[in-house]
């Protein structure tokens, strides 16, 4: 049987230590500050970061076709939940408040593309097939459904949007706004990357793993 490339276990407690630190601390700080939602958008992200990370180790140590699918179809459901999160997070960093309507919006969107992730192949298949990344390590992957294509620009549009705010943010202080603009670019490459590797348009490296960890 070939070697399956997967995160090594000491990384992945290294990152769920990082964003379960993340999560606690946030949720610690807006349980004494109710009204510092900034704090609850955080907590969030790392407890996403977190449950995708978990949802990909999964499906790159499986070799069981069921097991494949279905973390695989999860570790979608983490990647919508991701960009509802860093919109939240991004509008209120800039605006002080998110604006609701368009969370809403957004949350029954990616909900609906959830469900069609979870229940249907339209996102991913359940015929599953040998990986190889161009650093020739070998996985298990769902083979992309016919909307993948939609996903790629959805993702990117999403992040570039989160860019786009806060580089227009005057009030923010010059080295905040640098900082965030930073880490914003590494998920813009990183979600990129991932998103065209996994439907087959390139043949990379999965590197979102990392993101949480550079930002």
């Amino acid at each position: 049987m070939n070697e399956f490339s997967t995160l090594p276990p000491a990384l992945l407690f290294l990152m769920l230590g990082a964003v379960s630190g993340g999560a606690l601390y946030n949720l610690w700080v807006w349980l004494h500050r109710r009204n510092d939602t900034l704090h609850l958008w955080a907590a969030g992200w790392c407890a996403t970061t977190g449950s995708y990370l978990v949802c990909r180790y999964v499906q790159l140590s499986s070799v069981d076709p069921e097991r494949v699918d279905l973390s695989a179809r999860l570790t979608w459901v983490c990647a919508l939940l991701l960009i509802l999160v860093v919109v939240g997070l991004t509008q209120t960093l800039v605006r002080g408040r998110c604006a609701r309507r368009w969370i809403v919006f957004l949350g029954g969107l990616n909900a609906v593309l959830a469900l069609v992730a979870l229940l249907t192949n339209l996102i991913a298949t359940d015929q599953i097939y040998q990986r190889t990344d161009r650093l020739g390590g070998q996985n298990w992957a769902p083979v992309p459904g016919p909307l993948m294509v939609l996903l790629v620009p959805y993702i990117l549009g999403a992040f570039v949007y989160c860019f786009t705010i806060v580089w227009r943010a005057t009030k923010l202080d010059r080295g905040e706004r640098r900082a965030f603009l930073v880490s914003l670019s590494v998920y813009i490459a990183g979600g990129l990357n991932d998103s065209l590797h996994a439907a087959r348009y390139i043949q990379s490296i999965r590197v979102f793993d990392y993101a949480f960890l550079a930002v």
